[in-house]
């Protein structure tokens, strides 16, 4: 883990105002967590503020410690990259999303806590979140002469 990361994570979770919503339980756990986070996310710049956010949204420390697990499930299950899914665990987080659905949400690869199609990266996804279909003729009948 680069020691960037860990002084980053501590001078985030070290706010006073932080501090003052939670458990100080909470603290060790959050830097307990870095070394069990996906090795594909461990260098990348979004993990502290996704583990402080999880902090701000009232995670537990259990909850803080079920996150490097449900991280692997949503990278394994989503098969999108780390920075799409730190993108999405971090948009759940910042809209107020609940520490339980979160974590479900991960563990199920639903990255970010919307519909399924609505993946952050993910190819062919139209605004809107629904994929793609081409341009088939669906149930409409037979193709149209050229």
């Amino acid at each position: 883990m680069p020691q960037h990361t860990i002084e980053s994570l501590l001078d985030e979770l070290g706010d006073p105002a932080l501090l003052e919503n939670t458990s100080l339980q909470v603290v060790p756990a959050a830097v307990g967590i870095l070394p069990d986070m996906p090795a594909s996310m461990q260098n990348e710049a979004g993990i502290q503020t996704v583990i402080s956010k999880a902090v701000r949204g009232g995670f537990s420390p259990a909850d803080i410690q079920k996150l490097p697990g449900a991280m692997n499930a949503a990278e394994r299950r989503s098969q999108l990259g780390a920075a799409s899914i730190l993108d999405g665990v971090s948009n759940q987080l910042g809209s107020g999303t609940p520490a339980n659905q979160v974590l479900q949400n991960l563990f199920n690869g639903n990255i970010t806590g919307g519909p399924p199609a609505d993946i952050p990266g993910r190819p062919n996804n139209r605004p809107g979140g629904r994929p793609d279909k081409g341009q088939g003729q669906g149930n409409g009948g037979p193709p149209k002469p050229l």
